[in-house]
């Protein structure tokens, strides 16, 4: 068995306000509608081999909501997958109170998952846009597509890591190509990035931040991508702007009246 992650909230005063260690990891912790102290996150944890249907190792995978006051846990969806490594959901976002989006590991896709019945109603696989040599090795790790994000106009935004992406899909027409940011191996662009947010329109965007893999110390940095044009430094993809990131601090990201930014470092 691997060692536990920490779930773990603070007050404004500093002290613990939440604490929990049930699971091996906890991904994507997002706040919940239902309360202003409630969280919704995915979870993670292998079973013991005797808990695996056909397999030696498999993993189990919860959908949870805490109540980061009263202790509270929920478990509103669960499911074992085959495997231990690469076999886990990395994130899940929420779509209304019975659906949820689902950036998965495992199967390489992406889907909406009816919670109340477990039904999955709609699905797009990587298989569809990418060839197999790109990424990592299929089938274990090809994707690590580590996030999705459901947005107001009902497309989703997703990271296939492996890939050096970051993808908008539309449930009717699939990948959007004018949207899609960065290239397999291009790592001028994007390198092996994690968990994209969607900045809206609203709060400066349209826009993304990102953390992403890079530095011969293998550190973590801030990246961040725009959908304005002419925006020095940066470079231009498909009428996307992407702000380099240094390999030494976090690119700060400030957009005046939609059309000029400026990346302090």
């Amino acid at each position: 068995m691997r060692a536990q992650a920490e779930l773990i909230a603070f007050a404004p005063n500093g002290t613990v306000l939440h604490y929990n260690d049930t699971y091996e990891g906890y991904l994507d912790v997002d706040p919940s509608p239902r309360g202003e102290s409630t969280v919704t996150y995915v979870a993670h944890k292998e079973l013991p081999s005797e808990d695996c249907y056909q397999t030696r190792k498999c993993t189990e995978i919860a959908l949870q909501r805490s109540n980061l006051t009263t202790g509270h846990t929920e478990t509103f969806y669960r499911t074992v997958t085959p495997r231990v490594s690469s076999s886990r959901w990395h994130a899940v976002d929420r779509i209304n109170e019975t659906h949820f989006v689902v950036a998965d590991i495992y199967l390489d896709r992406v889907f909406v998952l009816n919670v109340s019945n477990g039904r999955v109603e709609w699905a797009w696989r990587a298989k569809q846009e990418f060839d197999l040599s790109s990424g990592g090795a299929w089938p274990k790790d090809w994707t690590h597509v580590n996030d999705v994000e459901a947005l107001p106009d009902g497309r989703f935004m997703v990271g296939p890591r492996n890939q050096d992406q970051v993808v908008f899909l539309d449930r009717r027409k699939g990948m959007l190509e004018n949207w899609t940011l960065g290239a397999d191996d291009d790592h001028s662009v994007l390198y092996e990035h994690h968990n994209p947010d969607y900045i809206p329109a609203s709060e400066g965007g349209p826009a993304a931040a990102s953390a992403e893999f890079g530095g011969k110390n293998g550190s973590f940095v801030a990246s961040a991508i725009l959908t304005v044009k002419n925006l020095i430094p940066g470079i231009v993809v498909n009428g996307l702007i992407y702000v380099l990131p240094s390999w030494v601090g976090f690119v700060e990201l400030a957009a005046l009246a939609g059309s000029v930014a400026t990346a302090l470092v």
